[in-house]
């Protein structure tokens, strides 16, 4: 007992390192580019990262939840594990041909600048590369500091050489060529680390990768869900809004996201334990000790959420500083919702369930979309509160299915 709470302690410790540096990272980059840049240009780099995350998340298909788990149920068995290592793979490998082509349908159709295919094309390159960073594998024996420090590897190079070459809008090309260089370094790493577990891949028929895919649909489906409330909204703005509106709500978004990054670790800790323990009162005890910190934190961005725009991204953002206040619902709700997900009902076989969940507030995202597009009120605050409502339903679906399958959990501390 005491060496699996060591070991939890150890996980949630190197992924709060991971989360923050993901937070301080592209916090130090913002506020340079936000100043060196145009808005109109950043707005585009914003709108083609939107569509990149979709084709990510193709690609990911769910395997950081559905193959975690196979990693856990192999039990230490190498030659089970070499098979899901090797399959996974190739069913990533599979999916980014179709993602492919899905990108240069989209980049053709919605091309507004002429740089925009170019930065798209470089900016998948980088995505194909990680596949090979096989965080599912390292996630399911519980070795996060391998996650974290091949993340280091590869956002501090992109980082530091950020301020060396790129000085304006000409060199905004530079941005994905250094994600492909910080990922190809961060895969050197990984490929080392794989050897010193000796984890080898070995020949899997396609049909193996295929029911692989098969067997995740249910987690792709919950993480396309998930991810698609802010995505969508980034990829619709950049359709029917302008660059400037598509830079306020990228910014906006972007300290939205490093903040939810500060609830993963603890979320990402719990999946793997909780598969293992299904313990009530280790849930419990999170909630207790980290919502009033979040309640905290809400606080102080509505009574200080003009100077942090302010400091972070200038002047030319200042009429952004509404929309981080009125997305303050969206950072109380996400994380009791996060946890209640994956951590709590996917823990007691409810993957489905946690599915249904996150398909429902999805639904509700796009039809408060629709509803405002046919109202004509497609606005930045209009679409605030849309999010706000669907973060809202998605905490509150996962609520009642946890009640309602209390009896499923284990009622001892572990």
């Amino acid at each position: 007992m005491e060496s699996n709470r060591k070991t939890l302690v150890q996980n949630t410790t190197m992924l709060y390192i991971l989360n923050i540096t993901k937070l301080f990272l592209p916090l130090i980059t913002l506020p340079y580019l936000t100043r060196i840049l145009s808005t109109d240009c950043y707005g585009s780099v914003v709108f083609i990262k939107s569509l990149i995350n979709y084709m990510q998340i193709i690609i990911e298909f769910g395997f950081m939840l559905s193959a975690t788990k196979d990693i856990v149920n192999c039990n230490g068995d190498k030659e089970k594990i070499n098979r899901v290592v090797s399959s996974t793979l190739l069913a990533k490998l599979m999916l980014a041909g179709c993602a492919f082509v899905i990108l240069i349908v989209a980049l053709i159709t919605v091309d507004k600048t002429e740089y925009m295919t170019t930065y798209g094309l470089l900016s998948f390159v980088s995505v194909v590369l990680m596949i090979f960073l096989c965080d599912f594998f390292f996630k399911g024996i519980e070795k996060m500091q391998t996650i974290t420090l091949r993340f280091l590897i590869m956002r501090s190079i992109s980082t530091v050489f950020t301020f060396v070459l790129i000085k304006g809008d000409a060199d905004i090309l530079w941005i994905p060529v250094l994600d492909i260089i910080g990922v190809s370094a961060a895969v050197l790493f990984v490929f080392r680390e794989l050897k010193k577990e000796d984890i080898r891949l070995v020949k899997v028929p396609v049909a193996e990768a295929w029911l692989r895919i098969k067997s995740s649909f249910v987690f792709f489906l919950s993480t396309l869900s998930t991810t698609a409330f802010g995505i969508l909204n980034t990829f619709l703005i950049g359709v029917y809004l302008t660059e400037t509106d598509t830079a306020y709500w990228g910014l906006v978004l972007q300290l939205v996201a490093a903040i939810q990054a500060m609830y993963s670790p603890i979320t990402d800790a719990s999946y793997p334990r909780m598969l293992k323990t299904k313990s009530a009162a280790t849930i419990k005890r999170i909630l207790m000790i980290y919502m009033p910190i979040i309640v905290a934190g809400c606080l102080i961005i509505i009574f200080a959420g003009e100077p942090i725009i302010l400091i972070i991204a200038g002047k030319k953002y200042a009429d952004a500083v509404y929309l981080l206040k009125y997305l303050v619902p969206v950072l109380f709700f996400s994380f009791p919702a996060m946890l209640l997900g994956w951590p709590v009902l996917g823990s007691i076989g409810k993957a489905s369930q946690v599915t249904v969940t996150t398909v429902i507030s999805a639904i509700t995202q796009v039809t408060g979309l629709i509803v405002l597009a046919l109202l004509n009120r497609f606005t930045l605050f209009d679409i605030v509160i849309v999010r706000n409502i669907t973060e809202f339903v998605l905490f509150l679906t996962r609520l009642i299915l946890c009640i309602i399958n209390r009896d499923k959990f284990n009622k001892k501390t572990v």
